[in-house]
């Protein structure tokens, strides 16, 4: 993950030396530093999660250089390259929830009831496609896609506390416990996607000179997990906020 933070900030280093001593004057640069706040988690709660034990959001974050130009009037198109981390910890409690673990030296698969501790965490690439429109001297709103693609993925965890049903809700009951023997552990990272595309709404404050704040919501529109895996029945999809301050380099 550290040669690819290197790399990439090099890359962006570059591009913006570049962009500083070729672009015209209606191209705007600059840099954004954000803290990735959301989930990844299904539309609607089904009916499989009863409850949250607990949520931890975690630190993840977003550096990006973006490139904006002025089309027509208040309105303007922006693009740019950003590397981020977008993930979370939840411990939730489960009922007949499809699931496929490790225990020990025994592989089982079936439908859990009990305590789910998830772990995700994903570092990606990013680049939006975003139009702008500026609501005056300090504010600007602006929206569209973007594609990400996942350098490292993470998708781990342990099932505690309770019982699996091996097959169907009817199997044969296995009593899952609570430390490293009796607990199931599963990794479902090598499952993920590698591409993944959503939507970006979001919203940018000028403060003084060239220092500002902004603020995005992203909401991916595939699933992390490859079509053919079936081993967790809801799609989970990221739905994340960036909040952060932006540094106008042009």
């Amino acid at each position: 993950m550290k040669r690819y933070i290197i790399i990439i900030l090099a890359l962006v280093a570059t591009m913006a030396a570049s962009a500083q001593s070729t672009y015209r004057n209606d191209w705007t640069m600059r840099l954004r530093a954000s803290y990735n706040i959301g989930a990844t988690a299904p539309m609607g709660m089904p009916a499989t999660i009863r409850g949250l034990n607990n949520f931890n959001p975690g630190f993840h974050f977003q550096l990006a250089y973006d490139l904006q130009r002025a089309w027509r009037g208040d309105w303007s198109l922006r693009t740019g390259l950003a590397i981020e981390t977008k993930g979370m910890e939840t411990d939730s409690r489960v009922k007949g929830y499809s699931m496929k673990m490790v225990r020990g030296d025994s592989e089982l698969s079936g439908h859990f009831t009990g305590n789910n501790v998830m772990h995700t965490n994903t570092l990606m690439l990013t680049i939006p496609l975003l139009v702008s429109y500026s609501l005056g001297d300090r504010w600007s709103l602006h929206a569209g896609p973007y594609v990400s693609y996942a350098l490292d993925r993470q998708f781990d965890g342990y099932v505690y506390d309770g019982y699996l049903r091996e097959g169907d809700p009817t199997g044969p009951k296995v009593i899952i416990g609570n430390d490293a023997e009796t607990r199931g552990e599963f990794d479902f990272s090598s499952d993920m996607r590698r591409m993944l595309y959503g939507i970006q709404l979001g919203v940018d404050y000028g403060i003084a000179n060239r220092w500002g704040v902004t603020a995005d919501f992203n909401w991916g529109i595939n699933g992390i997990h490859r079509s053919d895996f079936e081993t967790i029945e809801q799609t989970l999809y990221p739905m994340f906020l960036a909040v952060g301050a932006h540094y106008i380099l042009k």
